[in-house]
């Protein structure tokens, strides 16, 4: 019961920045965003009628521009990474994998496929082929946070769509060794002293 009230009160907080996003694009591009250019519902052969939705440029975007730069904002103060660092952490003694495959899936959780491996970039030179194949399975399987916004304004339950991006990450770790199993030895391996 008390993870899936996190996982609400989370998902309430999203939605609040959704709402801020949508109060920001309306400031800015003001009738373009709520759909009132379109206040004429088109009628069809069937006898119903629809409205046509505001544009994806004016109403989607600025979603995902937004939650970018939140999540940039979180990395320069210095409070993603170290929840980035704490979950990978967390992961690297239950599942035993690595510490820099375990802290890119975990990364994974709140930025997208291109940003997680930047974090573990020093460490890319020396990774087995095991735990490059992890990197990129990670990425795959857990979503942006800028397309968690955008699946949030599309009417998606944001805590489920928050469980599910945190049940991915070691989900796609164990999938990842079950396909490509380490046969090497890693320099960031877990109880490695370095």
């Amino acid at each position: 019961s008390w993870g899936l009230t996190t996982m609400q009160f989370l998902g309430d907080i999203f939605v609040t920045l959704l709402n801020y996003t949508l109060a920001g694009s309306s400031f800015v591009f003001g009738w373009l965003v709520d759909g009132s250019l379109f206040g004429r519902p088109f009628a069809l052969a069937d006898g119903s009628s629809y409205f046509l939705g505001p544009p994806f440029f004016f109403n989607v975007l600025p979603t995902v521009i937004f939650f970018s730069t939140l999540t940039t904002v979180g990395y320069y103060i210095r409070v993603l990474p170290w929840m980035v660092r704490k979950i990978g952490y967390v992961l690297g003694l239950i599942l035993g994998t690595s510490a820099s495959e375990s802290l890119s899936a975990a990364g994974n959780i709140f930025v997208g496929q291109t940003e997680a491996p930047l974090m573990v970039r020093p460490f890319m030179a020396d990774m087995t082929e095991s735990e490059l194949h992890a990197i990129m399975t990670g990425g795959m399987a857990t979503i942006a946070g800028s397309v968690f916004g955008l699946y949030i304004s599309f009417g998606i339950d944001p805590a489920a769509i928050l469980a599910a991006s945190v049940m991915s990450a070691p989900a796609a770790l164990a999938i990842s060794k079950i396909t490509f199993p380490e046969t090497e030895e890693s320099p960031t391996a877990t109880g490695k002293k370095g």
